[in-house]
């Protein structure tokens, strides 16, 4: 990087970092994150279910990374974000989320998709009962998810 013209230049760090990149193909952070990714997440998460606040934390992490880039980039609006969280939570545990967010919010527009904090609020608080009576078991899967 040393022997870089924008180094001796006088110039701006972005001109020089604009130029180290250059150097990199493919490392540009203006792509560090598609679409197809963060659907990616979302399928992952579906088959694969939440149930624990372990794996809650990991499904949060990534959506929240990505979806947060993405979002910054104008490839979707809130609206759309909010949507598209929901739709990487499953089976029982969204059932219970959404059965907590109707109590809590009962004046709620069923057509807006829940705020992002309220949805990872009602997560927590279901997921940090799990494992501890009563417990509704699914049958067509192995999940455990308290609902009170």
């Amino acid at each position: 990087w040393n022997y870089l013209p924008e180094k001796a230049a006088p110039g701006t760090f972005e001109d020089f970092r604009k130029a180290v990149f250059t150097l990199y193909p493919g490392a540009s952070t203006d792509h560090q994150f598609e679409y197809s990714d963060l659907l990616a997440v979302i399928q992952e998460w579906q088959q694969k279910g939440i149930l624990s606040l372990t794996q809650w934390g990991e499904y949060y992490r990534a959506f929240t990374l990505q979806a947060s880039f993405l979002k910054g980039k104008n490839i979707f609006s809130e609206l759309e974000q909010r949507r598209l969280f929901m739709q990487g939570i499953t089976g029982l545990l969204k059932q219970a989320i959404e059965r907590r967010l109707e109590i809590k919010q009962p004046d709620h527009n069923s057509s807006v998709p829940y705020e992002m904090k309220d949805i990872f609020e009602a997560a927590h608080h279901i997921l940090a009962g799990v494992g501890n009576p009563p417990s509704v078991r699914s049958s067509t899967a192995s999940e455990s998810i308290s609902i009170s």
